[in-house]
């Protein structure tokens, strides 16, 4: 990878740190990276400010490479969500991810 689309530590544990706390998914530093080159929007956001755009920006990452057109929102039907958060749990999984135990009701 190249040395531009590197977070220092700081920056990688707030990232992971957000995935555990508002997806309920584990994610290494690796899968962190497999992120980022996904959308290199994401890195910028992280690197200029750790704030509600980035953490957003990494939900909506994550949801778009399990296959989602991104996070669920609030303007989402309520069969949308509902889907949504019964079908993200078992995609992450497939996906190599572990969830946060006691976070997902599956």
């Amino acid at each position: 990878m190249a040395k531009t689309m590197q977070l220092n530590s700081e920056q990688q544990a707030w990232a992971i740190c957000m995935v555990r706390e508002c997806c309920g998914v584990e994610i290494s530093t690796e899968q962190l990276m497999v992120l980022l080159t996904l959308d290199p929007h994401l890195f910028a956001d992280i690197l200029v400010d750790m704030d509600t755009v980035a953490r957003e920006h990494l939900m909506n990452t994550l949801a778009e490479q399990l296959g989602f057109p991104g996070w669920v929102r609030y303007g989402n039907s309520e069969d949308d969500s509902r889907t949504f958060f019964a079908d993200f749990p078992k995609r992450a999984v497939e996906y190599g991810y572990r969830l946060v135990e006691g976070y997902w009701k599956i």
